[in-house]
């Protein structure tokens, strides 16, 4: 059986996370991930000679390709090896980032939250092989979606969770953590879903979390 190539390989992923193909991805694409982990870790003035840290954040880099029934997997878009190699190391860098976020806003103490950093782009993020056409019309949604934020969110406070979850695309916990413990996981889920409702109730779009 031939080499398979990068779509194969992470269609294959995305189907079963208890085939062989996860150990191929792991051979092929785990130097990828770890100089994504390292180049950012270096990049925001962290350390990254640390091989348990490194390891760590690699490690949640696969998570985060198998949580929701491995979403992130579905919606690659590329074909090539190099596109593959791309859009790997890009979400290594908004792994470690987010990481880096959340510990450095957990010190700053509790009830600060702190627009992510390069929000403008988390609809390319989302998407790092996105062509310029899909780019804009993500930015152009992102607006209108936005725009109906401040009116349905509830509060300054509230706007600024959800920023942190649809725009930053930090998980629950990541934002409790950057409360500094002032909310739980679940406090912050529940301002989701009160959002998604509100959302419907209005016919806006409902997002999907990053």
């Amino acid at each position: 059986m031939g080499h398979p190539s990068a779509r194969e390989l992470l269609d294959s992923c995305a189907r079963s996370p208890e085939t062989a193909a996860w150990r191929d991805l792991v051979h092929r694409f785990g130097p990828v991930l770890e100089a994504g982990v390292r180049r950012a870790l270096r990049k925001h003035g962290a350390d990254d000679r640390d091989p348990d840290a490194v390891r760590d954040l690699v490690q949640e880099c696969y998570c985060r390709l198998l949580d929701r029934g491995a979403r992130r997997l579905h919606s690659f878009r590329g074909s090539s090896e190099p596109q593959a190699r791309t859009w790997l190391r890009l979400l290594a860098e908004r792994t470690a980032r987010d990481r880096l976020r959340a510990e450095r806003a957990a010190k700053r103490g509790p009830g600060r939250l702190v627009p992510p950093p390069g929000a403008r782009r988390a609809a390319f993020l989302a998407d790092p092989v996105a062509s310029p056409e899909r780019r804009a019309l993500s930015r152009e949604r992102l607006r209108h979606l936005t725009r109906g934020w401040r009116r349905l969110a509830g509060g300054e406070r509230e706007a600024g969770i959800l920023r942190l979850v649809f725009v930053g695309g930090l998980t629950s916990r990541e934002v409790a953590a950057a409360t500094g413990g002032a909310l739980t996981p679940s406090s912050v889920d529940s301002v989701v879903h009160r959002f998604r409702r509100r959302l419907e109730a209005e016919g806006l779009p409902v997002p999907n979390r990053g």
